[in-house]
């Protein structure tokens, strides 16, 4: 080492020594022994990679759940909708519409159900229809409730045109 470089690294091992506590005239060696137990910890700092996971395993777990949450909303979706149906909220030619609205905002979906009219309960008998009533030239009170809608005289449902 040229001069100036030695006497800059013998300053340095000075203040080195200094700062570790040791007296000024400490050796090199000294100054190395008192400095590795300090230097330990900061090994110690380093990353364990048995602590990490690469990048790609990451990414493939969260695709992986995604997927998962994707098919239980979507088998959800078709439950719901299937439900809807199958209770006479919606129509054949509803299910699209409301497949797409289920999956992007469940709970506007569920607002259109409750405020949608009540299906009609098919499980009750249907009322007759007004031919039933022309065949039958019925002058029941059913008769006369639907004369009365239309504006005619009940003798005009026994009239054979």
């Amino acid at each position: 080492m040229p001069p100036d470089d030695i006497n800059s690294f013998a300053a340095f091992v000075r203040q080195l020594a200094v700062a570790l506590g040791l007296s000024p005239d400490s050796t090199a060696d000294d100054v190395m022994t008192a400095l590795a137990p300090k230097l330990a910890p900061a090994q110690e700092m380093a990353p364990d990679p048995r602590k990490y996971v690469p990048v790609d395993a990451v990414a493939d777990l969260l695709q992986d759940r995604n997927l998962r949450i994707f098919t239980m909303q979507e088998a959800q979706t078709t439950a719901l909708v299937e439900k809807a149906f199958m209770d006479g909220y919606i129509t054949p030619g509803m299910r699209a519409w409301a497949t797409a609205l289920c999956q992007q905002d469940p709970e506007s979906f569920k607002l259109f159900l409750r405020q949608a009219p009540r299906p009609y309960d098919l499980s009750k008998p249907m009322p007759r229809p007004y031919s039933a009533f022309i065949a039958q030239g019925d002058d029941s009170e059913q008769a006369a409730a639907i004369c009365s809608q239309l504006g005619l005289k009940p003798e005009t449902l026994n009239a054979k045109g």
